[in-house]
């Protein structure tokens, strides 16, 4: 029972050392007290049985040394196989593509604590493999603290890419983020996004649940820029305004901003605008006649989908879950996204597409009276519209060859649901679109068809210890249980 004992132990720790390299201190102690126990059992037993002893401990030697040359073969030949049904250990298609333009060698630096480096190096290993000019460097910023404050490390889990001497950080690691930083350093194209701000729009600033600043950290970290612009004041729209976006306006533009948006869009200019129903008196014609423009007519109704209370939500809350898959926004979108308070809109050139619609009649329908809506009286009278709203339209002119996406709903994209990805993936799918910089698009992975199970650290060290000590340990225990017994028959 000593010699298993020791075999398992010594076993378990060469597993572990190849496995788990974070956790050297524990993994060489137990290949330590297997070995001790090992010479321990040699000394105390009979010649001949010490003669066994090192036969089993050369075969053992000999099998690590012959699974050891494979690993060396495997991680020089640098493949890799992934048999899951959506390829989740996989590079998309998209990111493959730019990251086969890197051909100088880039640095992926990772500060974070040791035992955490497994989360990040399997994500990042997929960079490294796929070009070799990638490499990766694992930093523990409490055991390398001249590094930490030489880079200025504020956050665990921080990435930094270094490529021709240039640096980008990565707070939040994903595939999204950090092959959008790789596109930044390739293109080497800085895109703004201009927005408005003076018509009563939510603010990125605000952080509490009726702000944007969790989605202006998401446009950021698709490597944006953002700049105010106040038309009142400007001449014209700057050309350097790859796109403008208009979101959640309460008041009205002027005149003059309107035609100053005109004349941007006249020139090939982009514009991303969020308009839902107005409960107070202001008419905003002048928004009005900016969507006249962009062929599209707008009524201040509110959509009303009776599915949507049979499904667990308000009747005003449009539940999209089927977006047409023939437009680059919403090509790979197959996520579920909440419409809170939606305005109608009726498409009526056919440049514009309506990539959602809202429930048809008797299902849903626009309700025209928002007073008697406020009040929870909505009901379908005469005065209402049958016609299903366009929730999303998106707009390609192919006179003026501008770019428009229009949200008939303004508060999807508040911090109120910054719980819900697939809100913010669909908004920044929209930009990506408009500033023709559709090569992202496409990155948001299929659905699973099962559910995703969260281990808390404690689950998870349970499994470490059981899978790696406790159940080979229980495999050497019975095997040599039959050997004795079939030794003594």
């Amino acid at each position: 029972m000593l010699l298993i004992s020791s075999l398992v132990l010594m076993l378990s720790s060469i597993l572990l050392i190849i496995v788990a390299p974070e956790f050297s201190d524990f993994n060489f102690s137990l290949l330590v007290i297997g070995f001790l126990l090992f010479l321990f059992y040699v000394i105390k037993t009979k010649t001949n049985k010490k003669i066994v002893a090192l036969k089993e401990l050369i075969t053992i030697f000999l099998t690590l040394c012959i699974v050891g040359i494979i690993s060396f073969i495997g991680l020089k030949l640098n493949y890799s196989l992934d048999i899951t049904h959506t390829k989740i250990h996989t590079l998309s298609d998209k990111s493959k593509k730019i990251v086969s333009n890197i051909n100088q060698q880039m640095s992926f630096k990772v500060f974070s604590k040791r035992q955490f480096w497994g989360r990040y190096r399997t994500l990042l290993s997929m960079y490294s493999r796929y070009n070799t000019n990638i490499k990766l460097d694992f930093i523990d910023p409490s055991s390398d603290i001249q590094s930490a404050s030489a880079y200025k490390i504020e956050k665990d889990g921080t990435v930094i890419i270094e490529y021709k001497g240039r640096l980008e950080y990565v707070t939040t690691v994903s595939e999204l983020n950090i092959t959008n930083k790789i596109l930044k350093f390739i293109s080497q194209k800085d895109i703004t996004l201009c927005y408005l701000s003076t018509h009563g729009e939510f603010s990125f600033k605000d952080s509490n649940k009726w702000g944007m600043s969790f989605l202006k950290q998401k446009i950021l970290d698709q490597g944006y820029k953002l700049e105010a612009i106040d038309l009142l004041k400007d001449a014209y729209v700057n050309p350097k305004c790859s796109s403008v976006l208009i979101l959640g306006p309460k008041n009205d533009i002027t005149q003059i901003e309107k035609m100053k948006l005109i004349n941007y869009l006249d020139k090939a200019g982009n514009l991303l605008l969020t308009i839902g129903p107005s409960f107070s008196q202001v008419k905003r014609n002048n928004l009005r006649e900016l969507l006249t423009y962009m062929g599209l007519e707008f009524k201040n109704a509110v959509l009303v989908d009776r599915l949507s209370s049979m499904k667990g939500q308000d009747a005003s809350i449009i539940i999209a879950d089927k977006f047409k898959m023939n437009h680059p926004i919403t090509k790979s979108f197959s996520d579920r996204v909440l419409f809170p308070i939606s305005s109608y809109i009726e498409v009526k050139v056919n440049d514009a597409i309506s990539l959602f619609d809202s429930a048809a009649f008797p299902a849903g329908w626009a309700e025209t009276d928002l007073k008697g809506f406020r009040k929870g009286q909505a009901a379908f009278d005469k005065k209402d519209i049958k016609k299903k709203g366009n929730i999303v339209v998106a707009i390609d002119s192919s006179t003026k060859y501008y770019r428009s996406v229009v949200f008939t709903s303004e508060q999807f994209i508040l911090n109120n649901y910054q719980g819900l990805s697939s809100h913010f993936n669909l908004f920044l799918n929209s930009i990506d679109w408009l500033v023709g910089n559709e090569s992202l698009i496409s990155l948001n992975r299929p659905g699973l068809t099962s559910e995703t199970i969260d281990l808390n650290r404690a689950s998870l060290n349970v499994l470490f210890y059981f899978y790696i000590l406790i159940l080979p340990f229980i495999f050497f225990t019975i095997a040599y249980i039959v050997f004795i017994k079939r030794k003594n028959l």
